[in-house]
């Protein structure tokens, strides 16, 4: 099957944008989410505004088509894996990349070589994210068993030494440009300098993934809320799939809680927009 290879804006900016904007507080997903935030004295926040505790109610006009990074390819999967998970950087108010997972880099003078060393950050079951989990995490992306229609952003678009030929079947998943240095330390090398490479980062198909349990969970991988991990601002606590409602909560071992103010977000699928200004007023009241 042939695919657009071009980025979809509203893809890339979901899945961007999310983070930031979880960590700011405010609304998310561009065009795909209403949001109002009710906090527990009744108050409620425009899409443009912030909320100091209470829970962020986002109505959703689709459905939620896969949680799992590598293979989700639409704005509303990005958002809400984006609200669960933190890759290597994430963006800022200002649009810029800032460090998540990765606490510093450094650049080679060539440009052709990162160096991440990853902060002291856990997933939701307890254990440390490692380097190992990005390596997992990006093996699969290109591994052409997972057919992640978004292996090109690490091999057009990232320039990930290899990754081009493991997509193409001509490589090992081994071979790719990454290399867990250490517990901390992550080493990714580029066939070119690409000036926005820190920019890709948080793009869910770079997102790690814990492969201890992603096997232990087998085909049922995201079905559920026991069937995913949390390493982000908040943990998904009720999902099915082609869920209309579900929910998440903050998570009180994120590495960064003291600044996330929500106490949780409730998603509600609502494709009808005259239902869904009737959700509004009804949140409004």
């Amino acid at each position: 099957m042939r695919f657009d290879r071009r980025i979809s804006r509203r893809s890339f900016l979901a899945a961007a944008g999310a983070t930031s904007a979880v960590l700011a507080l405010t609304a998310c997903g561009g065009s795909s989410s209403s949001v109002a935030a009710s906090s527990a004295s009744g108050t409620a926040s425009s899409a443009a505004g912030t909320a100091q505790g209470g829970t962020l109610n986002i109505m959703l006009e689709t459905e939620v088509q896969s949680l799992d990074p590598q293979v989700a390819t639409d704005g509303t999967s990005f958002e809400v894996i984006a609200d669960y998970t933190d890759g290597l950087m994430q963006m800022d108010a200002d649009g810029a990349a800032v460090p998540a997972i990765a606490e510093t880099y450094d650049i080679s003078e060539d440009g052709k070589t990162y160096t991440f060393h990853l902060r002291d950050a856990k997933w939701s079951n307890g254990e440390a994210v490692t380097a190992a989990d990005f390596v997992f995490g990006w093996q699969r992306a290109v591994d052409p068993a997972t057919a992640s229609e978004y292996s090109y952003m690490l091999s057009d678009i990232g320039q990930v030494v290899n990754a081009a030929e493991i997509i193409a079947g001509e490589k090992p998943v081994t071979d790719l440009g990454i290399t867990a240095v250490d517990d901390k330390t992550l080493k990714v090398e580029l066939n070119v300098p690409v000036s926005y490479f820190l920019s890709l980062m948080y793009f869910p198909t770079f997102y790690p993934m814990n492969q201890k349990f992603f096997e232990s969970c087998g085909d049922t991988y995201g079905t559920s809320a026991d069937t995913v991990l949390s390493n982000g601002a908040f943990v998904l606590t009720s999902y099915e799939p082609a869920a209309t409602a579900f929910e998440l909560v903050k998570n009180a071992d994120y590495y960064d809680a003291d600044r996330i103010a929500l106490d949780g977000l409730n998603y509600q699928v609502i494709k009808d927009s005259q239902q869904a200004l009737m959700s509004l007023s009804l949140i409004h009241i």
